[in-house]
């Protein structure tokens, strides 16, 4: 599964990307390892994948990788949140995800919230608020925290003309 994330700030910020997600990146990985392991060629590992079903013996490794990858993202992203508020001191934050349906309606989620430098654990408040949203939407996955680190990283607290510093993030399953 992938995903899109699109932000717009004060200051002129546009930001907007694709994503796949680790899912993608693992699939990707070993289709490529069976293909340089094969002797056979891409056409027997077509064969073989469509014949048969192979247990997935990389299980655990995927889910420790998926672990280390959260931790690293989301320390990623509470640097990045933590120096775009030193340089803001204020700044108000929406964040919108979205995963749409074919058959049922889209289920969406969203939040908003203002955080300063004098508040106790602003980037706590901040993983508070957008977990609910990541959860409903299916979306809390440690791609979609990497991807909010980059965008804190670009937009890094620039501020309106009127002093204003504010951040929006619509984040959605493709």
């Amino acid at each position: 599964m992938s995903f899109r994330l699109f932000a717009r700030g004060t200051g002129r910020f546009h930001h907007s990307s694709d994503y796949a997600d680790e899912g993608d990146v693992y699939d990707l990985a070993a289709v490529a390892g069976r293909i340089s392991a094969s002797t056979g060629g891409v056409g027997s590992i077509v064969q073989n994948e469509v014949t048969s079903a192979v247990p997935n013996n990389d299980f655990g490794l995927q889910a420790a990788l998926n672990v280390g990858g959260g931790l690293v993202n989301a320390h990623l992203l509470r640097t990045n949140f933590e120096l775009a508020l030193a340089r803001a001191s204020t700044m108000t934050v929406f964040v919108d995800a979205r995963s749409p349906n074919m058959i049922f309606p889209d289920t969406a989620a969203n939040t908003i919230g203002t955080y300063r430098t004098s508040d106790r654990a602003p980037f706590r408040d901040f993983m508070t608020d957008i977990n609910p949203v990541l959860e409903a939407t299916d979306l809390n996955r440690f791609m979609v925290l990497g991807a909010m680190a980059e965008v804190f990283g670009a937009w890094n607290g620039r501020r309106a003309p009127g002093g204003e510093r504010q951040l929006n993030m619509t984040v959605t399953d493709t």
